[in-house]
């Protein structure tokens, strides 16, 4: 076919352009370490195009490389007009009067800038999901994956970003010109296997979670979101639990938001060691109506109690932009008054832990300090956890603009065992190991990597159950590992959790080496 062909041509202009950004390092250090990442991401992309060629020359005539055949299309059209991209913005250099550090920083800045507003990403982020994508056909091709989910959201991210490159933009040079440099024709290829779930919807060529309602491209009718289903032995398969993902008992309903699925009490119980005297306590404004008012256009996502109901906490996400408030219901001191209550967004609010209590402040403000807006007292690790994860997320989903209070949203007292990268349901994901040292608690915790929502927890999953369990952990391959009966906490809107063939957890590392540090991590934790 001819898109293998191009394999070999697209690998070689990858390390081109690599070998001529090697220029910039010398030129303009202050920027060495982002023009290395971007030189280190192409020639991930050229080995992985060689390896893909490579498996091409022992599949010529398998069915899998025609299913595979629109989705290469895809990604050496969105590649090649990058490449453009660059290549045209190093002919710039030419119009200096003097080839130093000032002309290599202008074309530099140009570059970044130039990716940046043309799909929202700068270019190494952008050559990272040419990488995962290429990688995932290869698996496809060779047997070792059948791709599902994460082609599909890899997929809606590329045809995002290649409605965003056609026809070429103005990156802050001149206008791209394409030259007779070839670009692949774009036929329609048949497909195998049918997708048949709702398409997802087109982001615009980001490898990274954002914000719930940022803009998307509208879907075009040129490929389909289809998986990539190959006949296979049947095993048998353990039932995958649905709680993770909101399902709707009418048409006409909205779905439940994700936060009401939180505090399902499927965790186990990890009591703080040493109680906290403090009492959970709500300093706000008294609001009249304040339910009332915030009934109309919000809706109820999380309702917890605490100190035997001496307080009420619930929190709201309005659907049409996903601002979150908190509520606060505190019972009055003497029977016959009114109970006490008041509210806040939750972006101008920040959440800092001590011992076993999360506090809210308002932020600090030129000529005024913060002060203490509600003090939360939990006896539970997991319940803390799970609160706070909430809280971060719907905060960092608040698409109304506001303005934000410092991140300083801390879950002091634990320590981190272990941090990687895993590619997560089409995402790049950071993984960590945390252990908590005032309970004894332990849990892992996948976060945004980068980007808008760059440390927005994505899922938490609590593990001191499985400490010393040789069964629980399996690696399937170098770069992944199984984990078995995992719950995990999902604080997102569109997270599917990765599955192995039996129901498993599935994380998939970037490195073997992670894959074999996170499991060295996790079998050297002792019980306390």
């Amino acid at each position: 076919m001819e898109s293998a062909v191009m394999l070999l041509g697209a690998a070689e202009d990858s390390q081109d352009v690599a070998a001529a950004l090697n220029r910039f390092i010398t030129a303009i250090p202050e920027s060495s370490t982002d023009i290395t990442a971007v030189i280190s991401q192409l020639f991930g992309i050229s080995s992985a195009l060689r390896e893909l060629h490579a498996i091409f020359d022992t599949r010529q005539s398998g069915r899998t490389a025609y299913v595979i055949a629109d989705d290469l299309r895809l990604a050496l059209r969105s590649l090649t007009l990058t490449l453009d991209a660059v290549h045209q913005s190093f002919g710039q250099l030419a119009s200096f009067p003097a080839l130093g550090a000032a002309a290599y920083r202008r074309v530099w800045t140009m570059i970044d800038l130039g990716f940046r507003r043309e799909a929202g990403d700068n270019l190494c982020d952008r050559l990272e999901m040419y990488k995962v994508f290429i990688n995932s056909l290869s698996d496809v091709l060779s047997g070792s994956s059948p791709g599902s989910r994460n082609i599909v959201v890899l997929r809606s991210n590329m045809l995002g970003l290649l409605e965003s490159q056609e026809p070429p933009i103005e990156l802050g040079f001149d206008r791209l010109s394409l030259g007779a440099r070839a670009i692949p024709s774009y036929p329609r290829t048949p497909v195998a296997q049918p997708y048949e779930p709702e398409p997802l919807p087109r982001r615009r060529g980001s490898f990274h979670r954002r914000r719930p309602g940022s803009p998307i491209s509208p879907q075009s009718p040129t490929f389909s979101d289809h998986d990539y289903s190959f006949p296979a032995p049947d095993v048998p398969t353990s039932p995958i639990s649905t709680t993770f993902s909101a399902q709707s008992s009418s048409s006409n309903e909205s779905p439940p938001h994700w936060a009401s699925d939180v505090f399902d009490g499927r965790h186990s119980t990890t009591p703080f060691r040493v109680s906290s005297e403090q009492i959970s306590e709500c300093r706000g404004r008294d609001i009249r109506n304040a339910e009332l008012d915030l009934s109309l256009e919000f809706k109820r996502v999380v309702d917890l109690s605490f100190d035997d109901k001496a307080l009420i906490v619930r929190l709201y996400c309005r659907p049409s932009d996903h601002q979150a408030k908190i509520l606060c219901i505190s019972a009055p001191t003497r029977s016959d008054r009114p109970k006490i209550q008041s509210f806040s967004p939750l972006t101008s609010l920040n959440l800092v832990r001590t011992e076993s209590c999360l506090k809210l402040f308002t932020p600090s403000q030129p000529q005024r300090p913060g002060s203490l807006w509600a003090n939360l007292a939990f006896l539970t690790y997991e319940r803390m956890v799970l609160f706070h994860c909430t809280f971060v997320a719907l905060k960092a989903h608040d698409g109304t603009g506001s303005i934000r209070a410092a991140q300083y949203d801390s879950l002091m007292g634990e320590t981190e065992l272990f941090g990687g990268k895993i590619e997560d349901d089409g995402f790049l994901h950071a993984l960590r190991i945390y252990r908590d040292r005032p309970s004894g608690g332990l849990r892992l915790q996948a976060s945004v990597l980068r980007g808008e929502l760059k440390g927005t927890p994505v899922w938490t999953a609590f593990v001191a159950q499985y400490i010393g369990a040789t069964e629980w952990l399996k690696v399937v391959r170098p770069t992944i590992i199984h984990l078995r009966d995992l719950h995990p906490y999902v604080f997102s809107p569109d997270y599917t959790p990765q599955r192995g063939p039996r129901g498993e957890h599935e994380l998939k590392f970037r490195t073997a080496q992670d894959a074999a540090e996170f499991r060295a991590a996790f079998s050297g934790i002792k019980r306390t």
